[in-house]
């Protein structure tokens, strides 16, 4: 890989609005070479710009979930690289989408701009419920699990797939809080996990070395695991003893969708981490069991879930709000990975010493995206009625929201990763894989 082609990159210092994207993409690329593939449920445009002409196509695409515009700064770094990059015109044939969901972006533009605090993100996050997350709503089927209802933005990306059959899909995902940790299709060489890692360390980001994303990812080098199917959570709750087909509403990822229009077909995430503490990647060991951490993640879970259902059962609450229909879901999913997660930790790893990593993840960034439904919560007391009860919940929940927020400063000292390095890593790692798949 030819790390100098990093270096020039646009240094970006804020995000764009999902309407600036457009014009962003169409300035690069001429209008001519932008084209919507059709439009989001809210009437919102899916552009799609289409350069190079190798014989392969390759898909990259920002906003796979609504909180995560890192990736839309990375596609117009992209277009600009492979302009200027002849053997990159040369490889594929790429289609690229900034923003591939435009109504969950624009929900989240509250804090694009301006300086970054956790409150501020917390108020002003949204992420759509499973089955209208772009990279969950995929068709699939899987023994007695149907789920093939994707939301029209998925349907148009789902139609783009079945055309141009890609090599390789790159789903640019970024991480609220930790470090750096990817996924990608098997099989690769050892080799190619090891110049993630390396790219990870020339550019200074650290990478999560904690508990995984969930407990089931098969883990190749630590901080690289197998790809995630809709399989494997399915497999997991019914391990679990829960009927997936009952508490299971979501399809799959666009990398397991994808993989089957293409016989060495590669797929890649890299969650990027935009808030970061160097905790996150400190293997030293404490003198707290696994358990014990996650029993504390359990406990953070129930104080929770019992706070939002006394707040579901408020009169005066707008039910026509998406925010109503997203905390009920939370609060269903919630509950069934409480009763998982306490079968989970019966496991032997579980009696094993925690690493400060490892308790990073369950005592700060639990916490964390706790603050971030909590804040969801909020947005749906904003939408109904600004009765007395409901102004009363809106403070408790504000309240909440500062303790956490509160705690976690207590034991961490984050730092915001500026956003040309971030762009860096996701860009690099594309042409880590663009050497691999060419050998």
């Amino acid at each position: 890989m030819d790390f100098l082609l990093l270096q020039h990159i646009e240094d970006f210092q804020e995000f764009l609005f999902v309407d600036e994207l457009y014009d962003a993409l169409a300035q690069r690329l001429g209008k001519e070479n932008v084209t919507a593939l059709g439009e989001s449920a809210e009437g919102h445009p899916l552009f799609c710009g289409k350069l190079g002409h190798g014989k392969e196509n390759a898909l990259i695409f920002g906003f796979p979930h609504p909180n995560e515009p890192v990736g839309s700064l990375t596609c117009l770094s992209l277009v600009t690289l492979i302009q200027k990059n002849k053997s990159l015109q040369e490889r594929f044939t790429w289609y690229i989408i900034p923003c591939a969901d435009p109504d969950g972006a624009k929900l989240n533009e509250g804090w694009f701009k301006g300086k970054f605090s956790i409150k501020k993100y917390a108020y002003h996050f949204y992420r759509s419920k499973p089955s209208l997350q772009t990279d969950w709503s995929f068709p699939v089927k899987y023994k007695d699990y149907v789920f093939n209802n994707p939301p029209a933005n998925v349907r148009a990306l789902q139609q783009l797939i079945e055309k141009i059959k890609p090599r390789l899909v790159y789903p640019l995902h970024n991480a609220g809080f930790g470090g750096a940790y990817f996924f990608v299709t098997p099989p690769v060489p050892e080799l190619f996990f090891d110049d993630l890692i390396t790219l990870c360390h020339d550019l200074a980001i650290p990478m999560d070395l904690g508990e995984p994303e969930a407990p089931f990812i098969q883990e190749l080098k630590k901080p690289v695991f197998k790809d995630i199917s809709f399989s494997d959570y399915y497999e997991y709750y019914k391990k679990a003893g829960i009927d997936p087909t009952k508490i299971l509403d979501y399809g799959t990822t666009s990398i397991d969708f994808a993989r089957q229009y293409h016989k060495r077909f590669f797929g890649l995430v890299g969650e990027i981490p935009y808030i970061y503490d160097e905790k996150i990647a400190d293997e030293k060991q404490t003198q707290h069991t696994r358990k014990e951490n996650n029993l504390e993640v359990l406990t953070i879970h129930k104080e929770n879930l019992t706070f939002i259902e006394e707040v579901l059962q408020q009169k005066n609450l707008n039910k026509q709000s998406l925010f109503y229909t997203l905390i009920e879901t939370v609060v269903h999913y919630l509950k069934n990975e409480v009763k998982s997660a306490e079968i989970t930790l019966e496991k032997p790893e579980y009696q094993a010493k925690a690493t400060v990593a490892e308790t990073f993840n369950t005592q700060v960034i639990i916490r964390f995206y706790a603050s971030l439904i909590l804040g969801e919560l909020r947005r749906l007391l904003l939408a109904s009625p600004h009765t007395k009860e409901n102004i009363l919940l809106q403070k408790k929940i504000e309240e909440r929201i500062d303790v956490l927020i509160a705690s976690i400063e207590k034991y961490s000292t984050y730092k915001i990763l500026p956003l040309k390095k971030l762009v860096q890593l996701q860009l690099g790692c594309l042409l880590i894989a663009i050497d691999y798949l060419s050998t």
